[in-house]
């Protein structure tokens, strides 16, 4: 796991059923959403987190990546990519954010 995504303090989600997504809908009345991470690898995001809506998800989505990149301490290079998906409890995506580094010609 990024080493930045170890280290913020998550509201996680109550452990599924097996087979299930990430909670029963009426087991609490915030949400669970998953915020995978591709970097040079996946890392899946198998927690969750709870949050009150999607647009709160959407606001972690974006504060994250920056956060990630500042972990990355100088050492992401010109032609890597990454990128965040963020799903809810179903597994549906809802956004995904991607970062690109390119060399200028």
């Amino acid at each position: 796991m990024l080493p930045i995504l170890a280290e913020r303090p998550r509201s996680t989600c109550p452990t599924p059923q097996p087979g299930s997504s990430f909670r029963p809908p009426e087991a609490s009345s915030k949400n669970c959403y998953a915020f995978h991470v591709h970097h040079g690898h996946t890392e899946l995001d198998r927690k969750g987190e709870e949050l009150p809506d999607k647009h709160a998800a959407w606001r972690e989505a974006t504060v994250t990546p920056g956060q990630i990149l500042q972990g990355l301490d100088g050492t992401l290079r010109p032609y890597e990519d990454g990128s965040m998906e963020v799903e809810d409890e179903l597994q549906n995506p809802l956004y995904t954010l991607r970062i690109s580094a390119e060399k200028p010609k």
